[in-house]
This record gives structure tokens, C-alpha cells and sequence, in this order.
């Protein structure tokens, strides 16, 4: 949450704050299944 500013300063966008993700998480596949299922894809 705290680099929350920092991060989204200067993009158009949601983000997602997830409490609990355990270390090494890569939220890549999550950002890309979020991706496809807003654009239909």
C-alpha cells in the first residue's frame, strides 16, 4: 500500500491490493487471466 502512489502516479488503471500472498508470488498469470476475462479475449 505504500508504494501505491508510486506505482500508479502516472498510469491509467486499477490496482489490486491483495493482503496474504505468500513470498515469491508472481502475479504475472493473475494480471494476464484479469486481462483476458475485461477484454473477452
Amino acid at each position: 500500500q505504500e508504494i501505491a502512489p508510486l506505482r500508479s502516479r502516472h498510469i491509467e488503471g486499477d490496482i489490486i491490493l491483495v493482503e496474504g500472498v505468500p513470498d515469491g508470488y508472481d502475479p504475472s498469470g493473475t494480471a494476464t487471466a484479469v486481462r483476458e476475462a475485461a477484454t473477452g479475449e
